[in-house]
């Protein structure tokens, strides 16, 4: 009976051992993980690169600034400034964040703004009451 609980004792000390062995190999492969997509987000600077970064890495804001860059390049600008904001809320003493939320924010407005009256609405009145019908064909050309 000894005999048995001393196994058992050390069957569950092998298994706490080898249970604190496995996080130190996790944290070192994700800290590899980290690095390496944070290097491809600032070598590429593109979308898929810096999201990838910002997943394994959501608390680095100059991460989540070059993402919202790669969004405002492909024209996401909601996304963007919410990255942006995002960033500005981790580290608000970042150099030139107010700027781009600025410019983000006025692209965006400018985007959705009402477009321009044309020209000369009266020669457009005009070619909206011209009718066509088959009561005169001689009279009208295709």
């Amino acid at each position: 009976m000894v005999s048995a609980f001393l196994a058992l004792l050390l069957l569950f000390m092998g298994c706490v051992q080898a249970a604190q062995a496995a996080p130190a190999s996790d944290d070192h492969f994700a800290e590899t993980e980290r690095a390496h997509y944070a290097a491809l987000c600032r070598a590429r600077k593109d979308l898929d690169s810096c999201s990838d970064a910002v997943r394994w890495n959501p608390g680095d804001p100059a991460l989540i600034v070059a993402l919202a860059d790669a969004l405002a390049r492909a024209r996401r600008l909601p996304e963007a400034i919410r990255d942006y904001r995002r960033a500005e809320a981790l580290e608000p003493s970042t150099r030139g964040l107010d700027a781009k939320i600025t410019a983000a924010e006025a692209k965006l407005t400018e985007r959705h703004a009402p477009k321009k009256p044309a020209a000369d609405s009266a020669s457009a009145d005009q070619a909206a009451a011209k009718r066509y019908s088959n009561a005169d064909p001689e009279a009208q050309s295709h």
